[in-house]
């Protein structure tokens, strides 16, 4: 199937360029259930807070498993499906991308994290969590104050500023460990050429490294694709 082949769905009439509805445990998106079942993507971004349960998606081709205290955003464009969810609670919240402030919108845009999936704190949760309980008393409000769409467009952008600032930790701490990891590998190779006629073993050069060796593995694995014994 053509990507122009996919099916697109619009945000529905909001009267705030936003829509935010509890996650149940009989999880389907809040769109026509129909489409939404095969691969499709919006017009706008969502977002996903799963407090407990599990779901499974698909995203640009990637299996992604969602496990409890952790958000997933999907951006505008984003090929996605819905595969599978148990138990589910938490929120889905469908938004227009003009409502968020420019710079908050690009380093979303931008991280290198993709598919976007941040692990929560207890208390990061519990903080996304009042905020899009709040968005979603306001909206449904009978009687809106005089200021409702600039209160609700602010909370959004509240929700995503933290959002953007846990990404900004998250590759962070990727950078930090790849480099860490590109080190380790360049340094096993350099005792390799300085001793291969003694240590024939990758526990050997462990060792030396003073790591364990399903470290020195993971991290040659990750940057070379090969295993430790094989380089």
């Amino acid at each position: 199937m053509s990507k122009a082949q996919i099916h697109l769905l619009e945000l529905a009439s909001s009267r705030y360029g936003i829509v935010v509805s509890p996650m149940l445990s009989s999880f389907l998106d809040t769109e026509e259930a129909a489409p939404t079942l095969g691969p499709h993507r919006h017009d706008y971004h969502a977002l996903f807070l799963l407090s407990s349960g599990a779901i499974t998606m698909r995203i640009e081709g990637q299996i992604i498993d969602m496990s409890p205290c952790s958000i997933l955003i999907v951006q505008p464009g984003q090929i996605h499906q819905y595969i599978h969810s148990s138990n589910v609670s938490g929120w889905i919240m469908f938004l227009d991308g003009k409502i968020l402030d420019t710079k908050v919108r690009t380093v979303i845009e931008q991280s290198k994290n993709s598919p976007k999936i941040i692990p929560l704190s207890g208390e990061e949760a519990l903080f996304l969590d009042q905020i899009l309980s709040s968005i979603n008393q306001a909206a449904v409000e009978k009687i809106p104050g005089n200021f409702q769409t600039q209160m609700i467009h602010a909370l959004a952008n509240t929700l995503f500023y933290k959002t953007a600032d846990l990404l900004l930790l998250q590759q962070n701490s990727n950078e930090v460990l790849t480099n860490r990891a590109s080190k380790i590998v360049q340094d096993y190779k350099d005792l390799i050429k300085l001793n291969f006629k003694k240590f024939t073993r990758p526990a050997a050069y462990a060792s030396l490294l003073h790591i364990s060796v399903n470290h020195l593995n993971d991290c040659v694995k990750t940057q070379t694709g090969y295993s430790a014994t094989r380089i």
